[in-house]
């Protein structure tokens, strides 16, 4: 398959799931193969919520490696700022209710020891709302150290 116009970066918003999970669901319930998207996806953004899925902060960098694996192309990852998707029909489903400025900072330590290319916020207005308080300066301060060593 030919991208649509070439000399672009084409990129997709990918769900961040292992075939393993849900029986396969990423590719035979929501179309999503890795290997045959990488002829026309040049960057898969890896939308690793890991608090609204309950997964540790290390899960990220390990679904966004299994992509990259999987397609043979970039990946960056997309980090929660705040916690999300706790009330009305979301309460109750053992959701963390937040997310620490330490555990935001293992969520990068562990994707620059990846080859996951970068980092997106979501949502970045969350984390600009805090940058006042002690728990927002911490996570600006990881972002910005984010492959900077």
């Amino acid at each position: 398959m030919a991208p649509i116009k070439g000399g672009l970066q084409y990129s997709i918003n990918t769900l961040p799931f292992f075939r393993s999970d849900f029986g396969n669901a990423v590719e035979e319930v929501f179309g999503q193969n890795a290997a045959m998207l990488a002829s026309v996806v040049d960057v898969f953004e890896v939308m690793a919520y890991h608090q609204i899925l309950g997964r540790s902060e290390n899960w990220p960098a390990e679904v966004a490696t299994d992509i990259i694996n999987r397609s043979g192309q970039k990946a960056i990852c997309t980090l929660q700022a705040k916690a999300l998707y706790l009330e009305g029909m979301h309460a109750g489903r053992g959701r963390s209710f937040d997310i620490s400025a330490p555990e935001f900072a293992l969520a990068l330590a562990a994707m620059e020891q990846s080859p996951v290319e970068g980092a997106c916020v979501f949502t970045f207005t969350d984390l600009l709302d805090m940058r006042e308080t002690a728990k927002g300066k911490a996570m600006l301060a990881a972002l910005k150290s984010f492959r900077n060593s």
